[in-house]
């Protein structure tokens, strides 16, 4: 976690690391848009560990249409007895 959230007063919110922004191509000012959580490959481990089947997908093709550079996703499926 990057940001202890404070959800009565959002200007009370606390940087627990150096802010740190995502790109945003949308933004009229040019800005970024400020990263909450930073999620490593170990993500992974932890979301098989809680009985998810897990598969990790990363794609550095742009899709142009929606301006997204690069995606990395995990798609988990629960597996029912």
């Amino acid at each position: 976690m990057r940001v202890q959230v404070d959800p009565g007063d959002p200007n009370e919110d606390a940087h627990l690391l150096e802010p740190e922004y995502n790109s945003d191509t949308d933004s009229q000012t040019g800005d970024g848009v400020l990263s909450y959580r930073i999620y490593g490959r170990d993500l992974e481990t932890y979301l098989t560990e809680l009985g998810l089947d897990t598969r990790y997908s990363r794609d550095d093709m742009p899709a142009a249409r929606e301006w997204i550079r690069s995606t990395e996703l995990y798609y988990c499926r629960k597996q029912c007895p």
